[in-house]
């Protein structure tokens, strides 16, 4: 799966720009010691290759780079085990709504609380129909975490993942940060916010649409994110976005139309001159009941 990710810094006047990761790694050869100068392969945020330099006291190695600078590398600590959480793991995603039966075999509802811990109780068209309702269909409690699927494998039931939480079609756990969403030594997505801002879980990398859906199903879809620890960092991911699903940021440097609206309709966002801009080509490029203005291969506006 092609994954993109964005890196932008949100400066003093709230201007767009683009800068490059920059946490620092060092670490030590794997016998002790390298010649310095001996180039070695590393791994950046987001899966891009890299390469550090031995220093010249022979036994750590600089930053990573790739080709667009300093980056954030993936260090291998040797703990390949992905069952940690920071904590219990969800039981459900905040107002995702089951089917459920009542205890007179009637078919309800029931909703996800803010916290994720609970549902509401079993309801139909007349009330909460009592205690003692079960899930007809979604996922069941977390806990398990005797499963045999990996961060960020699809499932369907929390029992199946490692991590014991399977929320939004894939296996994830709530995060604090980009490296709690790294498995076995690679990373295949991010810490992102969702519900407004209620729980952070780690999600897949995503381009468009079809990376979510085709993959995991309703409800996730892909969408622009911010690192909750570094508001300077997006990405694209895939979630239940609900409200908070948005396309790419104006000033992202794109190479076709994609890349800005992630497959989303009437979102007026298009690549113009390799960089993400509110516009239009196609009438669909515009919301509902608007029309574009371009004319002659020429962007235009919604209106």
């Amino acid at each position: 799966m092609h994954r993109y990710i964005f890196a932008l810094l949100l400066g003093a006047s709230g201007a767009l720009g683009f800068v490059a990761c920059t946490d620092s790694t060092v670490e030590d050869g794997e016998d002790g010691t390298c010649s310095p100068g001996e180039e070695i392969f590393c791994r950046c945020r987001g899966g891009d290759d890299g390469t550090k330099t031995c220093l010249e006291d022979g036994k750590s190695f600089g930053e990573c780079f790739t080709v667009d600078g300093e980056c954030s590398e993936i260090v291998e600590d040797g703990d390949d085990d992905d069952t940690s959480t920071t904590g219990d793991p969800p039981l459900c995603f905040p107002g995702e709504e089951l089917a459920c039966v009542c205890d007179d075999g009637a078919a309800g509802t029931q909703i996800c609380d803010a916290s994720g811990d609970s549902y509401a109780a079993c309801t139909t068209a007349d009330g909460p129909c009592g205690a003692g309702t079960t899930a007809a269909t979604g996922t069941t409690t977390g806990g398990g975490g005797d499963g045999t699927s990996k961060l960020f494998e699809p499932c369907a039931d929390h029992s199946e993942c490692k991590t014991g939480a399977c929320l939004m079609g894939f296996c994830t756990k709530e995060c604090g940060n980009w490296q709690e969403c790294v498995d076995e030594g690679d990373i295949q997505g991010e810490c992102a916010r969702f519900a407004g801002g209620q729980i952070q879980l780690c999600a897949p990398y995503c381009a468009d649409q079809t990376d979510c859906v085709n993959v995991y199903g309703d409800p996730s879809a892909c969408g622009f994110g911010v690192a909750p620890d570094d508001p300077g960092y997006g990405f694209t991911v895939c979630g239940d976005w609900e409200a908070d699903l948005i396309p790419v940021p104006e000033g992202i440097v794109c190479a076709e139309d994609v890349d800005c609206h992630l497959g989303l309709s009437g979102v007026e966002r298009i690549c113009y001159l390799d960089e993400c801009v509110a516009g239009c080509y196609v009438p669909d490029d515009c919301p509902i009941g608007l029309e574009c203005s371009a004319s002659g291969g020429n962007p235009g506006t919604c209106g």
